[in-house]
């Protein structure tokens, strides 16, 4: 590769590469299809395809990332985000193909939003009510609401009493 003019060649391992004016590379396909975006070794981490130092940009009237995790087994992450390669929390489908997000791994269950439009907060398993918080053993605050206009408002779609239920949890 020469600088002056960008440059595309089939390099010694039969993979093809995309150098700028400069020389630099700036696409690499290997011969077994995997593809780096300013990197020379996209396989390095068995990955089809890896950008390195930039943003993925996806514009368009239409456009859209579909993952379709056809193989996947349940409580798969189908997007993990990593700092320094260490997992932090990820997205995915848990058994019920409900919209998860784990911790750092997937027994760690942050949150579950079920296809009905449920919210589970907290919970290992999945809720059948609009909201449900749970965090068994643990003596800290579940809901705090603090603020100089805090408030928590309970309210009915029809006229009559709301009522706001306290109770042990041997009742359920």
């Amino acid at each position: 590769a020469s600088s002056g003019n960008p440059t595309l060649y089939v390099d010694s391992n039969a993979d093809w590469n995309i150098d700028n004016t400069a020389g630099s590379n700036i696409v690499h396909i290997e011969n077994g299809g995997n593809v780096g975006i300013g990197t020379t070794t996209p396989a390095e981490n068995s990955q089809k395809l890896t950008v390195w130092g930039g943003n993925l940009y996806v514009r368009g009237g239409d456009s859209k990332i579909i993952i379709n995790n056809v193989a996947g087994a349940s409580n798969q992450e189908d997007i993990v985000l990593q700092r320094n390669d260490a997992t932090k929390f990820s997205l995915g489908l848990n058994s019920n193909d409900y919209f998860t997000l784990y911790g750092t791994t997937t027994t760690d269950t942050h949150l579950v939003v079920s296809d009905a439009g449920y919210v589970g907060i907290g919970l290992t398993t999945n809720t059948t009510i609009p909201l449900h918080v749970d965090r068994i053993g643990t003596a800290a605050s579940i809901i705090k609401v603090t603020g100089s206009s805090a408030q928590i408002e309970i309210q009915t779609a029809t006229a009559g009493d709301a009522t706001l239920y306290m109770r042990p949890n041997s009742t359920g």
